[in-house]
């Protein structure tokens, strides 16, 4: 907390201030207790994998009640994913009755983010099939679809969908690239100046349509036109993303961009600028893609709550999908050498 204050008084960056607010309200949550929902959240997983779905969903339920209580499904809703999988648990447990009620729940609110997954999703074909899905469920979640999708701008949606292939497509490419033939390669550097220009042209494209049509809400473009411009931004020279990331603060306090998106892009420009990041994002990869440690980050023991607070889950988790290990005691022995390197650059 200390530290998150002394980066806003030196005026590094304005939208620390959003973070330093969430965090506050997530006072009385310890990090014992923060790190307990992450590691249910991955037992419940397991159990999940090995089809012992009654005593994931038990987790599941757990868990989310906990996260209710605390009000952060209405802050952040990636841990929306917490209930649905409790859903789907149910659902192929056989506890439909159990099922119901819960989406009862889920589906009034109004940042569910999986309305349409319920119509889709296999693990919850058994409860489709149920009378009460039929009766009740079904037409009323098609109507809250219907209703969403009337105010979709299904035109900047088309131009928003074409800018995120060209930007994730070659991404995808050269991991696949490095991973065959490492990070120096001369096939990975090819790339590698390829999505340099590719980046260039998807920039000029978006800032267009923001230019054209303004900021567009989450409700015009839906979450995955929100990451697209997210992704841009991102990917985007340090100018561009210190002049955006004040309206992407407003935008992420308005609902229209994920907070974890905003986390993303601050720690972007505290690295780019060589200052030490909040949440951890920004990994130091080994010539393989895989991820060796986390870039010089600020009091790293409590890294969790910082990520709790905008809906990231863990460090450990986040490490352990790139490749990488995290144990915070071995990283702040080696964080003195991380911040002289970072500053000698």
């Amino acid at each position: 907390m200390k530290t998150i204050y002394m980066i806003l008084k030196k005026g590094k960056l304005f939208v620390v201030f959003f973070s330093f607010i969430t965090i506050l309200n997530l006072q009385g949550q310890t990090i014992k207790r923060i790190n307990q929902f992450y590691y249910s959240v991955q037992k419940a997983d397991s159990l999940y994998k090995s089809k012992n779905y009654i005593a994931a969903a038990d987790i599941n339920i757990s868990e989310y009640y906990w996260l209710k209580s605390i009000g952060q499904l209405e802050k952040t809703n990636e841990f929306f994913s917490v209930p649905y999988d409790a859903l789907c648990n149910l659902s192929l447990g056989n506890k439909n009755d159990s099922a119901f009620k819960l989406l009862k729940e889920l589906i009034q609110y109004d940042n569910f983010p999986y309305m349409s997954s319920l119509l889709t999703d296999n693990d919850l074909n058994d409860l489709r099939k149920d009378k009460k899905w039929k009766e009740i469920y079904g037409s009323q979640i098609e109507n809250i679809i219907n209703t969403q999708n009337q105010k979709i701008n299904k035109q900047l949606i088309g131009k928003l969908d074409s800018i995120r292939e060209k930007d994730q497509k070659p991404r995808f490419q050269y991991m696949d690239t490095i991973k065959k033939y490492g990070v120096k390669s001369i096939q990975a550097n090819f790339l590698g100046k390829q999505i340099l220009k590719q980046d260039s042209l998807n920039l000029i494209a978006l800032l267009s349509l923001i230019d054209s049509n303004g900021w567009p809400s989450k409700v015009e473009v839906g979450e995955k036109g929100e990451q697209t411009i997210f992704l841009v931004i991102q990917h985007a020279p340090l100018d561009v993303q210190e002049k955006y990331l004040p309206i992407m603060e407003k935008a992420a306090f308005n609902g229209d961009i994920k907070k974890s998106q905003l986390a993303y892009l601050q720690d972007r420009v505290l690295w780019r600028k060589r200052s030490l990041q909040l949440y951890g994002s920004q990994i130091k990869i080994d010539e393989h893609g895989k991820a060796l440690y986390p870039f010089p980050m600020e009091d790293p023991l409590n890294v969790n709550l910082r990520r709790f607070s905008v809906g990231l889950f863990s460090m450990e988790e986040y490490m352990s999908k790139n490749g990488g290990e995290w144990d915070a005691k071995n990283y702040i022995k080696i964080l003195p050498e991380l911040i002289d390197n970072l500053k000698r650059k």
